[in-house]
């Protein structure tokens, strides 16, 4: 599942029934945990909607267009991707989770926001390309991060250029030129689409 954010539940937390073990970062080996206190520069990147601040440390509550919402401590981490460590690489660490979520244990953040993790990933320039099948289905799929990191592309593929909207950050557009039904073009209609 991927929506807009990465969060994983704690144990003291109203979630739904996950299939993978609940994160406790007060139990974890990890070294480099740090909560995020309010008023840094990570707390001010999050959205200010989302952004919640409790005993000095960073909240966020994130909603969903189908009512499902998170809610939790932002914190920092460093992540291993094969050779390349991370270092305080930005994350929820959720302790209100309802919803839509399934079983899911986390959610990746694809967004085009500044926290969204494809954005905290150096030298991605912020591309990403993924072909994901439900959590149901039992095949394999593919997420890959920048262009032509990872493994080359199948023939054929092609980037678009993407339309920032300074209004909704963490959402895509592309621009639309025209509209074609097999080899009928026909020129984009402004009234159509406003």
């Amino acid at each position: 599942m991927m929506k807009s954010g990465l969060y994983e539940p704690v144990p003291t937390c109203w979630c739904y029934n996950q299939d993978d073990p609940v994160f406790n970062p007060a139990t974890s080996a990890s070294a480099s945990y740090i909560v995020v206190p309010c008023g840094s520069p990570a707390c001010d990147a999050l959205l200010l909607n989302d952004r919640r601040c409790h005993a000095g440390k960073c909240g966020y509550k994130v909603n969903y267009a189908d009512g499902s919402y998170t809610k939790g401590t932002l914190m920092l981490e460093a992540l291993t991707f094969g050779q390349m460590r991370i270092q305080n690489m930005a994350m929820g660490c959720g302790h209100n989770n309802q919803g839509s979520f399934n079983v899911i244990a986390g959610l990746l953040g694809l967004g085009g926001g500044r926290m969204s993790f494809v954005n905290q990933i150096p030298k991605t320039g912020g591309a990403f390309s993924y072909c994901l099948p439900s959590y149901s289905i039992l095949s394999p799929g593919w997420l890959r991060f920048g262009r032509g990191l990872g493994g080359a592309f199948p023939v054929g593929v092609a980037w678009a250029s993407l339309v920032y909207n300074p209004r909704a950050l963490n959402f895509y557009y592309v621009g639309l030129l025209g509209l074609g039904v097999g080899v009928l073009a026909y020129p984009y209609l402004k009234t159509f689409f406003g």
